[in-house]
């Protein structure tokens, strides 16, 4: 796990404070706290570690950028990465069970793609709670998402 402090001199409402890759899986998950001290993840780092194309990716930012459950659970956050600082579409830590849970592990995806179907899965089931652990959110992820899930289904 590789922790970094970002200084970001934008106008941006939310920005990253502190940056951490979080190894989940053999994958690297980029996690950021943000100055409202909510952590948020990077879509596109959680998709590659499930494995799915870019053209899955692409279309998982697209559904969570228009989604109405979402609509106040993403940002766009400039982060440092290999390519430099680039604007990235982020998921608040909460919302990523949910967001997980709208994947549909579909019988083309059991059949052409066991190993995303597998990786999905555990994502769906682990990532939440690992994510938390690397900012000591443990405690309070699992009773954000509670509250989230209890304001879905009511």
């Amino acid at each position: 796990m590789k922790k970094q402090t970002i200084v970001d001199e934008s106008e941006q409402k939310v920005v990253a404070v502190e940056q951490q890759l979080v190894n989940f899986n053999g994958a690297e998950i980029m996690a950021v706290k943000a100055n409202d001290e909510k952590v948020y993840v990077g879509v596109k780092w959680v998709c590659q570690g499930i494995g799915l194309s870019d053209d899955q990716m692409k279309n998982e930012r697209k559904k969570i950028q228009s989604d109405l459950v979402f609509r106040s659970g993403w940002v766009k956050l400039r982060l440092p990465t290999n390519g430099g600082m680039q604007e990235v579409i982020c998921i608040e830590l909460q919302y990523i069970p949910l967001w997980l849970a709208k994947i549909s592990i579909s019988p083309n995806m059991k059949l052409n793609q066991p190993q995303v179907t597998g990786n999905l899965v555990m994502y769906q089931q682990r990532i939440t709670n690992a994510l938390a652990e690397a900012f000591n959110f443990q405690k309070e992820s699992s009773e954000m998402m509670q509250e989230s899930l209890k304001k879905f289904l009511v």
